[in-house]
């Protein structure tokens, strides 16, 4: 399959159609049995992506809507033009929304992961060539994980910023510093959603829930040396001051953008010979809506496995009724 754009791809199979019975009774009884559990749980139920003005969707972190493209069999069907390689909770949100505004679609993004899961098994092989030594992931992989894109921002890309700098020669770059104590503080509640997430989520629904899960374990592991909260705060802000010193160090001067949040729209589409648009920079409050994204990516993981039980115990009592009455 040759990935053309976001308007080309498959449908996802829903994970547990395998063990799901097809008749409207059945499947209605099913997402009772998840809905109710998951309000009694107190659990926010994953809302279905609506489309915003500025840039006819929003992403957010669940699996409403998600693909279950394999990026292996994907090529690089458009340039890629803009890297936005500055850490994650340094806006990275309005970075992408407003790069969609000026045209640039797709823009990769940490919520892309959720759009399709299946990105993270690339990911994953990007982890061990980078950090273990294991395979190589050069231009030729990044072409089939990022070929439908034109620009990224946020993490894992960051993560492969000399890898991508590498790859991509020509794309031109930017780099969004955020005063080291806001970012910190903002950070850590972006350490504490991770490693709130259910690993047995994960486990009940592997080809979601444990997928982001793991993707997400594995950005703080690699990129922050972190596989406990105490690590990951220990370690954020030197890799943080390591991460933009690295970054300054290999971008050529003539293709790098030290982009102020705050700065509207100026700067940025002067850089990228762009038209200033006729509506306000998208600007988001983070810490209240990376709460809200935390907790509705926690709450479809769980939502997500108990759909997985329920409906393997739906076969049980399925089959348990049939031997009996065969």
């Amino acid at each position: 399959m040759i990935c053309l754009s976001a308007e080309h791809r498959e449908p996802a199979p829903r994970v547990g159609d395998s063990v799901r019975f097809r008749t409207g009774h059945n499947e209605n009884l099913l997402g009772v049995l998840n809905t109710s559990t998951a309000r009694a749980l107190g659990l926010a139920l994953p809302p279905m992506d609506t489309a915003t003005p500025a840039t006819g969707r929003k992403h957010r972190f669940t699996d409403s809507g998600s693909t279950n493209i394999d990026r292996r069999t994907c090529r690089r069907v458009v340039p890629m033009e803009v890297l936005s390689l500055g850490m994650s909770r340094t806006g990275t949100a309005s970075i992408k929304a407003a790069l969609e505004i000026l045209g640039y679609n797709d823009c990769y993004h940490g919520s892309s992961i959720c759009a399709n899961a299946q990105d993270v098994e690339m990911w994953m092989e990007a982890y061990a060539a980078k950090f273990e030594g294991r395979g190589t992931f050069g231009r030729a992989e990044w072409d089939k994980l990022l070929g439908h894109c034109v620009a990224v921002t946020d993490a894992p890309c960051n993560v492969f910023a000399a890898e991508l700098i590498d790859a991509y020669p020509e794309a031109k770059i930017i780099l969004v510093e955020r005063d080291i104590e806001s970012w910190d503080k903002s950070f850590g509640i972006l350490i504490d959603g991770t490693f709130r997430l259910s690993r047995i989520a994960g486990f009940l629904d592997p080809f979601w829930a444990g997928r982001v899960v793991g993707s997400m374990r594995r950005w703080m592991a690699d990129g922050f040396g972190a596989r406990t909260p105490e690590e990951a705060r220990k370690n954020a802000r030197s890799r943080y001051r390591a991460h933009y010193a690295q970054v300054r160090s290999l971008a050529p001067k003539d293709r790098l953008l030290e982009y102020e949040l705050g700065s509207g729209w100026e700067p940025l589409c002067k850089f990228l010979g762009k038209e200033v648009p006729n509506v306000p920079f998208p600007r988001t409050n983070e810490a209240v809506e990376l709460r809200e994204e935390l907790e509705r990516l926690r709450s479809a993981c769980v939502v997500r496995a108990m759909r997985n039980v329920a409906g393997g115990l739906l076969v049980c009592v399925g089959l348990a009724l049939a031997s009996y009455y065969w």
